[in-house]
């Protein structure tokens, strides 16, 4: 029989305490690292997660009312809000082609789940009417993080979803879009408008 004594002290000596934190942070990045599969943005060639966002009067983003239109969804936050710019001034410039204009939605949504508390909810709102006014077309926006979570999308990061008319999603990109891909979601807006 093992003496309790020398089990108390064995348990307490370095090497089998730290090995035993070594194991425990072995663990905790196992299970994050597969949580991040939850992570991968939504899945090419299936229905459109369904997901809310309200632009700052209060009226809700309702994909669905979009029928026969092409959808260039922007999920972004004020840091990574720039970061496909040039899509974005391509895509205006698509909207006032007569032969497309009408089928192309531009959907930005706005991450502002971190402003979600009072007084930063107010000055955040009316970040967003700036912007909204200075581009012209609506902005959702994200206050508790559930679109986000609804399409798999991860936080801090610029994101870009093509969604067709039926519904489907044709392109998922995160961060910034190389020219090749630029073209290629312009290309899907084209073909499928």
């Amino acid at each position: 029989m093992v003496d309790p004594a020398n089990r108390r002290a064995a348990r307490n000596h370095p090497l089998i305490r730290d090995s035993t934190r070594f194991g425990f942070i072995l663990f905790a990045l196992a299970v994050c690292a597969s949580d991040g599969a939850a992570f991968a943005g939504p899945t090419l060639g299936t229905k459109r997660p369904v997901a809310a966002a309200v632009d700052p009067d209060g009226h809700a983003l309702d994909l669905g009312a979009l029928p026969g239109k092409t959808v260039v969804l922007f999920y972004e936050d004020r840091h990574t809000a720039l970061v496909n710019a040039k899509l974005k001034d391509s895509l205006r410039a698509l909207r006032k082609d007569a032969a497309h204009g009408e089928r192309v939605a531009i959907v930005p949504v706005a991450d502002v789940s971190s402003y979600n508390f009072w007084p930063a909810r107010y000055f955040a709102k009316r970040a967003v009417r700036g912007k909204i006014k200075q581009y012209g077309e609506r902005i959702y926006c994200d206050w508790t993080g559930k679109f986000r979570a609804a399409y798999g999308l991860r936080e801090g990061v610029a994101n870009v979803i093509v969604i067709g008319k039926n519904g489907d999603v044709l392109f998922f990109k995160e961060g910034k879009l190389t020219p090749a891909e630029v073209e290629r979601v312009l290309a899907l807006a084209r073909a499928h408008s």
